[in-house]
């Protein structure tokens, strides 16, 4: 008896992200928070429980009051550029791991709509 196991070569998730805001300069500190959060990490793009961030990255959160929870900062290896028009900011991946994105996005009061490209 012969017993097949097969995957699927197709894992990708193809998410939109779309934030809207209610200033231009809401959607800007947006941008900036996690441009900012990943300029600060470098090297340092995933967190286990237990580790502990560089002191850079703990300084950037505290001065900024920008609440980041650990797997938004492991979600920060699958990151992904963002495009801004006006009020609105719009993330396409391939990833699951979106966290960072929306977490930044609601700590800075926007509407967060996600679905799949592959449906919509």
């Amino acid at each position: 008896m012969k017993i097949w196991f097969e995957t699927a070569g197709d894992h990708s998730a193809n998410l939109r992200i779309v934030g809207t805001f209610k200033t231009e300069d809401d959607a800007e500190k947006a941008v900036e928070r996690v441009n900012g959060l990943m300029n600060v990490l470098g090297g340092q793009q995933t967190i286990s429980p237990g580790d502990l961030l560089s002191k850079e990255a703990l300084a950037y959160i505290s001065e900024n009051n920008f609440l980041v929870s650990d797997e938004a900062v492991d979600s920060c290896q699958y990151y992904e550029p963002i495009n801004r028009r006006g009020k609105d900011i719009t993330v396409e991946t391939d990833e699951l791991a979106i966290q960072i994105f929306i977490e930044a996005f609601i700590h800075c009061g926007g509407k967060l709509e996600i679905y799949s490209k592959h449906d919509y």
